[in-house]
C-alpha cells in the first residue's frame, strides 16, 4: 500500500459499501491521509477546536482567557508542523496529550517565575532594609558623636573607654585617677548622653 500522503482516489483500495455516508467513510479512512497539509490542519481545527477548548477550560478551572491562549498555542504548533499531520494515527488523543503537556509546561514555567520573582523581591526588600539600617546607623552615630563632643575632656575619655569595653578599674589606671572618680566620670557622661539623645 502506498504512503498515506500519496493516497489518491485511484490508489485507495478499501472495500466500502455504497450505502455508507461520507461521515462514516471518514471513520474508515483517516482524514489526515487523504487531504493536503492545509486541508488536514483545517479539518483538525474544525473538528477538535471546541473539544480541546473545553478540555483546556477544565485544566485551567474555567479561566477562559488562559484556556483560549493554550488552545491557540496548540493549534499554532499544529500549523507549524502541518506537513507531518498525516502521520498522526489518533488526532484527538494526540492533540489532547499536546494540550495537557503544554499546560503542565506552562504551569512549571509559571511556578519558576513566581519563585524567581519572590527571590528578587526578598533581595530588594533585604537591600532596602540594609540601606535603611545604614542610614539609621549613620544618623545615630552622628548624634552620638555630637553628644560626645559636648562632654568635658575627662568625661569624654572615660565614656569612650567604657564603650570600648574597659572596666572601671582599668579606666582609672589608664586615666591615672582613683576608681571612684573614674566611675563618677562614666556615670555623668552616660547621664549627659541620655539627655542629649532624648
Amino acid at each position: 500500500m502506498p504512503h498515506p500522503a500519496l493516497l489518491t482516489e485511484e490508489n485507495i483500495n478499501i472495500n466500502i459499501p455504497d450505502h455508507l455516508h461520507i461521515a462514516q467513510i471518514a471513520k474508515v479512512v483517516p482524514i489526515c491521509s487523504v487531504l493536503n497539509p492545509e486541508e488536514t490542519y483545517m479539518s483538525l481545527y474544525n473538528k477538535y477546536y471546541e473539544k480541546i477548548k473545553k478540555y483546556a477550560s477544565t485544566l485551567y478551572k474555567d479561566q477562559e482567557a488562559y484556556a483560549k491562549d493554550l488552545v491557540q498555542e496548540i493549534f499554532m504548533k499544529l500549523w507549524e508542523n502541518r506537513e507531518k499531520l498525516h502521520l498522526i494515527d489518533s488526532p484527538e488523543n494526540y492533540i489532547t496529550i499536546m494540550t495537557r503537556n503544554q499546560f503542565l509546561m506552562e504551569k512549571r514555567s509559571l511556578k519558576r517565575r513566581k519563585t524567581l520573582l519572590t527571590k528578587l523581591l526578598s533581595q530588594k526588600s533585604l537591600q532596602a532594609n540594609l540601606t535603611e539600617q545604614e542610614v539609621l546607623y549613620r544618623e545615630s552615630k552622628m548624634i552620638i558623636d555630637n553628644g560626645i563632643k559636648k562632654l568635658s575632656p575627662r568625661m569624654k575619655t572615660a565614656f569612650i573607654l567604657k564603650q570600648e569595653g574597659y572596666k572601671i578599674k582599668e579606666i582609672a589606671l589608664l586615666m591615672k585617677i582613683n576608681n571612684f572618680t573614674a566611675k563618677n566620670h562614666v556615670i555623668k557622661a552616660l547621664c549627659k548622653m541620655k539627655v542629649f539623645l532624648n
